[in-house]
C-alpha cells in the first residue's frame, strides 16, 4: 500500500511516559475533528511497515497513535 492512500494524515508530538517526546500519525480519528481538546489525552503506541522505494535503504517502520480505551 502506499503512503498516499492514508492521506491525510493527523501528526501528533507524543510525551512518553519515560519523558522523551516522539512525532507520530494519531490513527482512527476524522482529521476535521482535531484540535486543542486532543492535548493530554493518553494514547497508545503502535507502528506499522512500509515497504521501502527507490528513495529508501528498504523498509521501515513509522510510529502510530491511537486513542487508549
Amino acid at each position: 500500500m502506499e503512503r498516499e492512500v492514508e492521506a491525510p494524515y493527523t501528526i501528533v508530538m507524543v510525551e512518553l511516559d519515560e519523558g522523551p517526546w516522539i512525532a507520530g500519525n494519531l490513527i482512527d480519528i476524522d482529521p476535521d475533528k482535531t484540535g486543542m481538546a486532543l492535548m493530554g489525552r493518553r494514547v497508545k503506541l503502535g507502528h506499522k511497515l512500509f515497504p521501502g522505494d527507490r528513495y529508501s535503504g528498504g523498509e521501515a517502520a513509522r510510529p502510530l497513535f491511537s486513542f487508549e480505551d
